[in-house]
C-alpha cells in the first residue's frame, strides 16, 4: 500500500462502529473484537493494531474508483491475550488525501 507511513483511523472508526455495540452495523464487529478483550477504553491498542497490519501485510487486493483506491488486506490480529485470529482490513487513498485511511475491519 503506498504511504503506509502515514495510514490512518478516523477519529470515531474505533470507538463509534468497531467497538460499538449498539451500532446498526457494526455490532457485530464489536462483539468480535470485545470476545478478543478490545473495549472502548483501551481503542488506542486496537488502532496500533490496525496500523501495524497495514504497515506490515501485503495487499490482497485493490481496485479504483472515483472515490480513490481501495487496498484489502487479510490477516492475523493479535488479541490481547497473544492469540492472532484471520481478519482483513479495508484502507483507501482518497483521491483527495493521500494517506490510508481505514474504512473497516472484520473477522474471516
Amino acid at each position: 500500500m503506498p504511504d503506509w507511513d502515514s495510514a490512518f483511523v478516523p477519529a470515531n472508526k474505533i470507538e463509534g462502529y468497531l467497538l460499538n455495540d449498539g451500532h446498526a452495523v457494526g455490532k457485530h464487529k464489536a462483539a468480535f473484537f470485545d470476545a478478543l478483550g478490545f473495549s472502548g477504553a483501551d481503542a488506542d491498542v486496537l488502532e496500533t493494531e490496525l496500523i501495524r497490519i497495514a504497515r506490515q501485510n501485503p495487499v490482497r487486493d485493490e481496485s479504483t474508483s472515483h472515490f480513490g483506491t481501495k487496498y484489502v488486506i487479510g490477516c492475523m490480529l493479535r488479541a490481547h491475550s497473544g492469540e492472532s485470529t484471520p481478519v482483513r482490513t479495508i484502507w483507501i487513498v482518497d483521491s483527495d488525501n493521500p494517506g490510508p485511511r481505514l474504512v473497516t475491519a472484520y473477522p474471516l
